[in-house]
């Protein structure tokens, strides 16, 4: 994996440190998403087909540093639990820092209707609008959030305001007509400006980092 945005500085290591690339703010409502080429968000009903090695990679070090990690009803029924388990080392240096060795996994749900699952965490099923999720979460001191989708959940929690940051993987795949895309709801009444934090490479996959806003 190699840095491209910012361009790296002489005497730089050659594989950028992705905790210090990934770097949290003390409160932040970070998306995350993998979509192809063409802009789709999943496979045949999933996400797994656009995602990869280094995508895991990536996705490890942002739920291994988050609070929270944040998921839509729809999207657990559709791919099944995927709560957080932090390597070893992970969870010691959580530790160490004095925060739970796992981050919290919360599910948005207003019908609780989930497929059974665990979580080596505390498992938290929320409902209400992104507003009253997200303060939720800040009142039991959850503010470095991973909002994972899918794209009706981050769709609402952008289009409510509340989306800092978007790490988005672009996959080098065309997954085709007809599937989900990055954001799915109503039409905004003009676009929102982002700009560009970092951007890596890998064997052309790219991992692009936005602040919104």
């Amino acid at each position: 994996m190699r840095r491209l945005l910012p361009p790296p500085a002489a005497g730089d290591p050659a594989e950028p440190d992705l905790d210090e690339v990934y770097a949290w703010p003390q409160a932040c409502v970070r998306g995350l998403m993998v979509v192809g080429v063409d802009g789709a968000a999943e496979v045949d009903g999933s996400s797994e087909g656009l995602s990869g090695p280094a995508d895991r990679r990536v996705l490890s070090v942002l739920r291994g540093t988050s609070d929270v990690v944040l998921v839509g009803g729809a999207t657990v029924r559709a791919e099944g639990w995927r709560p957080p388990r932090p390597s070893p080392q992970r969870r010691a240096r959580r530790a160490a820092q004095g925060r739970p060795e796992v981050p919290a996994y919360a599910v948005v749900s207003r019908s609780g209707d989930l497929p059974r699952g665990e979580s080596d965490g505390e498992v938290l099923v929320l409902a209400g609008s992104p507003e009253e999720v997200l303060d939720a979460l800040a009142a039991r001191g959850l503010t470095r959030v991973l909002c994972e989708g899918g794209p009706s959940w981050l769709g609402s929690v952008a289009s409510a305001g509340r989306l800092d940051e978007l790490c988005l993987t672009t996959s080098p795949l065309l997954a085709g007509p007809g599937r989900a895309p990055l954001l799915d709801g109503s039409p905004w009444p003009a676009p929102r400006p982002v700009s560009l934090v970092s951007l890596l490479e890998d064997d052309g996959w790219l991992f692009a980092r936005y602040a919104v806003g």
